[in-house]
């Protein structure tokens, strides 16, 4: 194992023990095959973006999910599908201004095209979370997408 790998799966392993999860061998050795496939940069900027999400509790991303996230520009969409979700459980309806400073700008509008703050709080049905995450997933990509062409016109 070169640097670069052990380094990846001390983080790997870090992550698990902040998530308080336990990966199996064969799945961290999956976890750094997708390393190294990526390249140093990539794995690195997704594996510390998992980190932050270790911290506070998220659960470990699945390898395709780490994929995604390192091949991502920016923010990952899921991650901001994921801090619009959170912020429903911590911030309820009424607290709309920590909410937005929580989610940030891009996840704000995504926020705004459903009707608001307190219509995604009271519409969203628990029992179907992971379709919640997926449309606004789409829904992000698409503003971004809108944001993109904006720039490209002016």
């Amino acid at each position: 194992m070169d640097n670069f790998e052990e380094r990846c799966v001390a983080i790997i392993r870090e992550i698990c023990q902040r998530c308080e999860k336990t990966l199996s061998e064969k799945y961290i050795i999956s976890w750094l095959k997708s390393c190294n496939k990526l390249g140093e940069k990539k794995a690195y900027l997704a594996l510390s973006e998992i980190y932050k999400k270790a911290k506070q509790g998220y659960q470990i991303p699945s390898i395709y999910e780490f994929e995604q996230l390192a091949n991502e520009e920016t923010e990952s969409n899921l991650l901001i599908a994921d801090k619009i979700v959170q912020a429903m459980s911590l911030f309820g309806g009424y607290r709309n201004d920590e909410a937005k400073k929580f989610i940030g700008e891009l996840g704000w509008k995504v926020v705004q095209n459903n009707g608001g703050w307190q219509e995604m709080c009271w519409s969203a049905n628990v029992k179907y979370i992971d379709v919640l995450k997926k449309r606004l997933k789409q829904q992000i990509k698409d503003v971004k997408n809108q944001d993109n062409n904006v720039l490209m016109i002016s």
